[in-house]
């Protein structure tokens, strides 16, 4: 797919202060709660930071050169945030975990370009199942693919599941590097079990294993080849002797990433500048004076596969995974 994904902008999200050090600037984050029916200046489900909390407005990623595999992803919090910043440097950690619903939904409006994620254009939702409802815009910087809203969300008819992804944002740097040593695969930047062997019987190679249903325990490659059950977890990995042994249909033996041994193992990241990947964020500086101060927070981290065969052969999962978050850091009462 085309990269990077340009992140709406407009979006908010609210942490806690849990406790704070007066003399050293120093304070400790955490989560927000859905303030539900209580009003709460600015906090919302789309501003909270709790599990289930939407992270930013809906994230279109359209693939111009496979239309029909672009995908719209609704971000939330999957877990609480928690962390550290600084009220006097800026400095700040936050994790933030979080679950991308994925939507296979391709162009679903007539309009020029792409547009993978219902918009909403003048006052209303263009497609799904809100159109013609009132929205409110939510980005302005998607260009022919928003602005996106969550008023107009995708047709839960075009879910294909969601992934797992870990947020550990910074103002700092982030750095990851392929792995050298103990695995076969060329440009291994994330890892996970593999049966490279094809010793499986359900696709040709697989990262998971049927859970349940009539072929469970056996080595899959996508959903379909699981009836009536899930096609299960993947292993992370950073070596071939932390998989199973390549025996029968049981072994993921071998520690991979997407793409098979192709032109591009590594992926999204190319190692024409080398073999590893780097993020720098920026740090916001004195904010005891509650303004908004730009700060940017960074984050590296590894994506795994979604078992639909379309959509990771098309994103080349799994593999790597970076973000550049700038907007503005504020202390706020």
């Amino acid at each position: 797919m085309p990269l990077p994904f340009t992140v709406p902008d407009m979006g908010r999200t609210f942490t806690a202060i849990t406790a704070c050090n007066a003399g050293s600037g120093a304070i400790t984050l955490g989560a927000v709660a859905d303030p539900g029916g209580t009003s709460i200046t600015g906090v919302s489900h789309r501003t909270c930071s709790s599990p289930g909390c939407f992270f930013g407005p809906p994230l279109p990623a359209p693939n111009s050169s496979s239309t029909p595999t672009s995908v719209c992803i609704i971000n939330s919090v999957a877990t609480a945030a928690s962390g550290t910043t600084n009220c006097l440097t800026g400095v700040t950690s936050l994790s933030l975990p979080l679950t991308s619903q994925l939507f296979l939904t391709g162009d679903k409006e007539a309009a020029p370009g792409i547009q993978a994620c219902p918009t909403c254009a003048g006052g209303t939702c263009q497609s799904g199942p809100n159109a013609t409802l009132a929205c409110t815009p939510a980005d302005t910087n998607l260009g022919v693919s928003g602005p996106t809203s969550h008023d107009c969300p995708p047709d839960p008819m075009d879910s294909i599941g969601s992934l797992p992804i870990a947020f550990n944002l910074t103002t700092g740097t982030m750095s990851k590097t392929v792995i050298t040593t103990g695995v076969a695969q060329a440009g291994v930047f994330c890892g996970f079990c593999y049966d490279v062997d094809v010793s499986g019987t359900q696709g040709t190679g697989g990262y998971g294993k049927c859970a349940g249903g009539a072929n469970a325990g056996q080595v899959c490659k996508n959903s379909a080849a699981c009836p009536s059950s899930t096609c299960g977890s993947p292993i992370p990995c950073t070596a071939d002797t932390q998989c199973e042994p390549a025996a029968g249909i049981e072994s993921r033996e071998a520690c991979r990433q997407g793409n098979s041994g192709g032109s591009s193992p590594e992926g999204a990241f190319s190692k024409a500048n080398g073999n590893t990947i780097n993020e720098t964020g920026s740090v916001a500086g004195n904010m005891s004076d509650g303004l908004a101060h730009p700060s940017t927070l960074v984050s590296i981290f590894c994506v795994p596969p979604t078992f639909n065969s379309t959509v990771d052969a098309a994103a080349d999962l799994p593999g790597p995974g970076a973000v550049s978050l700038s907007g503005s850091a504020q202390v706020v009462p």
